[in-house]
């Protein structure tokens, strides 16, 4: 996995006292190292992570792959604790690409198949319907220690 490890310092800009709070967090290029990631930080503790192949066009399943305007980079994965389907990460290369499909998303499929979506800066995770709030939870955790902006 090509992760970094990158740490942001935010503090006051008011005339008290400054006070620094440091926030890290893991660079990732690829939604594959954003499926490595979550497996190998998997807060259960246990392997329920089956990740598949990088998905290319002819297999990526919405056929989106490489699109203008779509995303740029997709994997998926199984969770062993939700058998119904398969989840998703994709990467994108704007944060206008990432909500034009988001929303997209939420009009569409998410009606239909009860998805949740999670993202940060140009990550968007699919999660299939079947997960319980404290798995959902856990993912939105792991989630927010990923970046991909410089």
């Amino acid at each position: 996995m090509s992760a970094t490890l990158i740490a942001f310092v935010l503090g006051s800009t008011g005339a008290g006292p400054a006070s620094a709070q440091t926030l890290a967090c893991v660079q990732v290029q690829t939604a594959m190292d954003v499926v490595n990631y979550l497996d190998t930080h998997d807060p259960v503790g246990s392997n329920i992570i089956s990740t598949y192949p990088i998905l290319d066009l002819s297999t990526d399943p919405d056929q989106l792959l490489g699109l203008p305007g779509q995303y740029i980079s997709k994997a998926g994965f199984e969770d062993y604790r939700v058998n119904t389907a398969d989840a998703y990460v994709e990467m994108f290369a704007s944060l206008a690409d990432r909500a034009a499909r988001l929303v997209a998303l939420q009009r569409t499929v998410q009606p239909i198949s009860q998805e949740t979506y999670l993202v940060t800066d140009l990550v968007l995770l699919r999660l299939p319907a079947g997960f319980t709030p404290t798995a959902v939870a856990e993912y939105r955790g792991l989630l927010r220690t990923v970046c991909t902006l410089p």
